[in-house]
């Protein structure tokens, strides 16, 4: 049987040593598994990431995420802190879960904290695969889970992490052009892929002004014009 997956909205949150979340998950041949879904935070001594777990059929499915490699001479970047998971929705089952989208951190300051992000499906077996390309956020930056049937049949995941220009004489924490990436689905090869990204022509307040960066909502009719053209005229 040729495996698909459908997904919808992001639809429960739970973060580590507060829930072991009980859901219903679809995997991608179509069947539909009782699962606990929890996360557990990881070490820096031991350089072991978070990881993301799923009591499934009776089986216990566990994914740490890997660090990321900076180059000769430095460290890498643990994602130990802050483990947390949030399910994408069946569409024709709002109350099954079809994706688990998994975030940890690898710093506690403020002043730089990478985030990756990962999404995870259950093929048979089961067997909890990673189907989103690297996703790595910093402290200012924000992702959106989005769906347009025009642009695909899958949620769209949109990201945006701003740009620091020193040569433009920019603070940390002051306004910046922001990046912005779209991840979309590829059936055939059963993986999200980048599709689309651009730099923004206007400058987004930072955390010298605001609590909680803002952009894609106002970037997001560029992204579906932009996102639109790409679908419409395949390579």
């Amino acid at each position: 049987m040729k495996e698909r997956l459908t997904l919808a909205f992001l639809v429960i949150a739970c973060g580590v040593g507060n829930c072991q979340t009980a859901l219903r998950i679809r995997a991608a041949d179509g069947q539909t598994f009782e699962a606990q879904a929890f996360v557990e935070a990881g070490s820096f001594e031991g350089r072991t990431g978070a990881s993301l777990c799923l009591i499934v059929a009776g089986k216990r499915l566990c994914h740490s995420m890997l660090p990321r490699l900076r180059g000769e001479g430095l460290d890498p970047l643990v994602f130990a802190l802050d483990p947390s998971f949030e399910t994408i929705g069946d569409p024709g089952a709002t109350a099954i879960a079809g994706a688990i989208l998994f975030k940890a951190d690898a710093e506690p300051f403020l002043s730089r904290r990478d985030t990756r992000v990962m999404l995870f499906v259950l093929k048979r077996g089961p067997e909890l695969v990673s189907v989103l390309p690297d996703v790595f956020l910093s402290e200012q930056s924000e992702y959106l889970t989005w769906e347009d049937k025009g642009i695909s049949s899958m949620p769209i995941i949109t990201t945006a992490d701003y740009n620091w220009s020193l040569a433009a004489g920019e603070t940390h924490f002051a306004r910046h052009h922001y990046s912005i990436r779209s991840y979309v689905w590829n059936a055939s090869a059963f993986q999200y892929e980048l599709l689309d990204g651009f730099s923004t022509s206007s400058r987004y307040p930072g955390f010298d002004e605001v609590q909680k960066i803002q952009v894609i909502s106002h970037e997001i009719a560029v992204v579906k014009a932009r996102l639109g053209d790409i679908v419409a005229s395949p390579k």
